[in-house]
């Protein structure tokens, strides 16, 4: 006898549902349990009313593990079972018709019963890549059930023409030429196992070619995985059971370094440290991998080499430590110090100069030298130049002032060749030749506004184009500027662009005049007479004039308007003449003007400008012929730049007949 039926309640008061297992024999000897699941609907006066009925069998087996069936038993019933199998079912016939399909398996592939039973061949909706494999197995299973596999994968084709991956259960109706498949759409899986292989093949080639060490550890310290680069690096391959330590570090036990309990902790490791092994310094990280429950399985570690940026550390350390010492040092001792590089002096002032020199010299930032003629603004950024990484590179002096407005692009950027009428080759600009050194700009104030956008930008690092040229320059200079006058009020004139004045007025240094550090004169006298000395044919210092007390006075007491330079020439003279003569401060007898100085005047009414014009033209022509056309001494001997001389030479078309001697 069945149990009693088990109550439940339906979806509302006046519904029930009776689940009961039930036994069904069949006629030929087997029995199946069907378990009946009806919901009734009550309707008023408790009369029942079948509303739905749904069914699954589970099938007892015979002596031989089958049951018979008999398709005329209950075929209402039973085929109310297939039609609401959970499953996509489909019966096949020896002549490959498709007999039955279920309502499963017509949601799946999108076929309608009308169009398949009795009509369709399984073997059209199989894939031609599995078909003649299907087909054998069909021929196979007919022979003997067991020559032909009962579950495999394969791929359906629906009636949209989608493939799908199908991994079906196929076996035959014992006593008959007819098999019924049961198919689960595993099309979705097969995807992600698709995108699992390729992202793991992504993961591979990443961890084979990053530019550094992987490997991944148990809790007992055995290698799990090694990257390419890693296994290349050790040369040998590693057994499963061997330890990291062992095969990476060459230790019989665990690194000193390591921090392995902390990462199976769950926590990340980063630290540094030095392998004896092969001498190589590694930038180590490490961090836990955890399984679904959220334990840590095993270790992940990255290893770079950091050895050369070590070493490169290292040695900026104790290069810095080096110049730590260097500068106590040289502030200890910058009281005492009366001559820096080419520069002499140990005044006050001349002191913090020196100071503001070697800050220069650290840093790549733009200069400015103020100063008066004469002062040493040059002397200055040499020493700058000297003292900094570039010294090894060019120092490039440019006299702004002496550069026609015409010619500056052209001086300043160079030119290719056919640029112009007259540019036979190429020539280099002076930003180009200062490649990796310092640019001197003196008379920085010369400049042209036009010119100055044009330099902003190359210093700015946007480069620069050789007129008629196609590449791009990037120059990577230090510029040092120079200048007498007074940029600021330049800026309110309009005369100098704002954004160009920022960039070169970084590191200001303000030069003394002469008559604020008369202190230094003697050192100075000193200085210069050394050099006479070495630039004299005669090694014999008694062969020059002794500054006695009364020159020395006068060298002290004058207010030197020309700076060093003027005391300088001064100096020269008083040792080639042996009397001194300062120019500013003759008595007005001497100042009056001599009969040849007469001649220089313009004849009839002139303007104060031509009389000085012709003045000047005419004193440079007259020390020009003193000097034998020796543009060096002519300039020292007036008391002004080289650069100036020769823009004075070009102006007035001065051109000697001793032209071809030495300049």
């Amino acid at each position: 006898m069945p149990p009693p039926p088990r109550r439940a309640m339906g979806p509302d008061r006046n519904c029930r549902q009776l689940n009961c297992p039930v036994p069904i024999a069949h006629r030929g000897g087997g029995s199946a349990e069907v378990d009946l699941k009806t919901t009734f609907s009550y309707k008023k006066k408790d009369k029942m009313k079948k509303k739905d009925c749904f069914t699954q069998s589970q099938k007892l087996p015979d002596g031989r593990g089958n049951i018979p069936f008999h398709a005329e038993d209950d075929e209402a019933f039973y085929r109310l079972v297939f039609e609401k199998s959970t499953a996509p079912t489909i019966v096949v016939e020896k002549n490959y018709i498709i007999s039955r399909i279920n309502e499963r398996m017509v949601s799946l592939l999108g076929y309608s019963k009308e169009d398949v039973e009795g009509k369709l061949k399984w073997t059209s909706m199989v894939a031609a890549k599995d078909l003649e494999r299907m087909k054998e197995y069909h021929r196979l299973r007919r022979i003997d059930p067991d020559l032909a596999p009962k579950e495999y994968e394969t791929h359906f084709i629906g009636s949209s023409g989608a493939i799908f991956d199908i991994h079906i259960k196929m076996d035959m109706i014992p006593g008959t030429t007819t098999s019924v498949a049961t198919l689960t759409d595993i099309t979705a899986k097969k995807k992600a196992e698709k995108s699992l292989v390729e992202r793991e093949g992504e993961l591979l080639a990443i961890l084979d070619y990053f530019p550094g060490l992987i490997y991944t550890s148990l809790v007992d310290y055995r290698i799990e995985f090694l990257n390419r680069m890693l296994s290349e690096k050790i040369g040998k391959i590693f057994k499963k059971d061997s330890k990291c330590y062992t095969v990476l570090y060459g230790f019989d036990f665990p690194c000193p370094w390591c921090d392995h309990e902390k990462v199976f902790r769950g926590e990340t490791v980063r630290k540094e440290f030095h392998c004896r092994k092969d001498d190589t310094w590694y930038d180590m990280l490490s961090t836990p991998i955890l399984d679904a429950k959220g334990s840590v399985r095993k270790r992940q570690t990255i290893l770079i080499n950091i050895t050369d940026k070590k070493r490169e550390s290292e040695k900026l350390k104790t290069s810095a430590d080096q110049l730590k010492e260097e500068n106590v040092r040289l502030k200890l001792t910058m009281q005492e110090r009366y001559k820096f590089g080419d520069i002499v002096g140990k005044s006050s002032k001349m002191q913090k100069v020196y100071e503001l020199i070697m800050r220069a010299a650290t840093s790549d930032s733009g200069v400015i030298i103020y100063g008066e003629s004469g002062t040493g603004k040059e002397l200055v950024a040499k020493e700058i130049h000297r003292l900094s990484r570039r010294k090894n590179n060019s120092f490039v002096p440019i006299n702004c002032g002496a550069i026609p407005e015409s010619l500056m692009e052209s001086e300043f950027f160079g030119y290719s060749k056919g640029a112009f009428t007259g540019a036979s080759s190429d020539k280099k600009g002076y930003l180009e030749l200062a490649e990796g050194g310092t640019l001197f700009l003196d008379e920085i104030g010369e400049i042209s506004l036009g010119m100055q956008v044009k330099l902003l930008r190359a210093i700015e690092g946007g480069g620069i184009m050789a007129l008629g040229g196609r590449k791009l320059i990037k120059p990577d200079i230090k510029i040092i500027a120079a200048t007498n006058q007074n940029l600021v009020k330049m800026i309110a004139q309009g005369k100098m662009r704002d954004d160009f004045f920022y960039r070169i007025h970084v590191i200001p240094i303000h030069l003394p005049p002469l008559r604020e550090r008369k202190s230094d004169i003697p050192l100075l006298l000193e200085h210069f007479m050394e050099l006479n000395n070495k630039r004299s044919d005669s090694n014999n210092s008694s062969d020059f004039p002794v500054i006695d007390s009364v020159a020395n006075d006068a060298f002290l007491k004058y207010h030197w308007p020309g700076n060093v330079r003027e005391l300088q020439n001064s100096l020269s003279r008083y040792l080639t003449l042996g009397s001194l003569d300062f120019i500013h401060d003759l008595p007005p007898s001497r100042m009056s003007p001599s009969p040849d100085s007469k001649k220089m005047l313009p004849d009839g009414p002139f303007k104060l400008k031509d009389a000085m014009a012709k003045i000047e033209r005419e004193l440079i022509k007259k020390v020009l012929l003193e000097k034998k056309w020796h543009r060096g001494k002519t300039a020292e001997a007036l008391g002004i730049n080289r650069r100036t001389l020769e823009r004075k030479v070009a102006q007035y078309r001065m051109n000697g007949s001793n032209t071809s001697a030495t300049q």
